[in-house]
């Protein structure tokens, strides 16, 4: 099934469209299609960021988390009882 295509109105500084129609030229391609990928590229890798980010305090929000400072004593009585079960073992 085809996705649908919507159309939209962009206000970008000269400078950029400058930028972007070389890069068509490079490419051999036309302006949108180049806008489109580099929407699609920010979509998913900065986008993505920032959408995980957003999870992460929706979920802080909530009330969803661990203190991090009990994470780092629960860590550190790990890493206490192992050296201790290691030495123990060594004689």
């Amino acid at each position: 099934m085809a996705t649908k295509e919507l159309q939209i109105e962009l206000d970008l500084p000269e400078d950029l469209i400058e930028v972007l129609d070389r890069v068509a030229a490079a490419v051999k391609e036309d302006r949108a299609t180049v806008m489109r990928r580099a929407l699609e590229h920010y979509a998913e890798q900065e986008g993505a960021i920032i959408l995980d980010e957003a999870a992460g305090l929706a979920e802080l929000d909530a009330g969803l988390s661990v203190d991090f400072d009990d994470v780092l004593k629960e860590s550190y009585a790990i890493i206490e009882a192992a050296e201790a079960r290691r030495a123990k073992r060594a004689g």
